[in-house]
């Protein structure tokens, strides 16, 4: 674990691509158990579908660690109509990611 040391009172500088959900308060929470790294999430589309990326604290993406994306877990197969929704979700993920 990593020890990250602030003085009294200051909040660190985070910087979060636009599609960030995560609050500023649970990345500051987590900079420790990240080591100093911050991961960002995208929020669950209709279908499930989301992204990550993990960056330093002023938004440089970390070039070991690419952005994911992840799908609903399921090893069910599904219809046409329904592999579609789930490629349309897992490409706007993948554009909005690449931002």
């Amino acid at each position: 674990m990593t020890t990250i040391a602030l003085p009294p009172g200051v909040t660190p500088v985070i910087a979060c691509p636009s599609w960030c959900a995560i609050p500023l308060e649970e990345h500051i929470r987590d900079l420790p158990n990240w080591e100093g790294m911050v991961l960002h999430w995208s929020a669950a589309d209709s279908e499930g579908v989301r992204h990550s990326a993990c960056a330093y604290p002023d938004g440089t993406l970390d070039p070991t660690d690419p952005p994911l994306v992840y799908l609903p877990a399921s090893s069910d197969a599904c219809g046409l109509d329904d592999a579609e929704r789930l490629a349309l979700a897992i490409l706007s993920a993948v554009e909005e990611a690449r931002r």
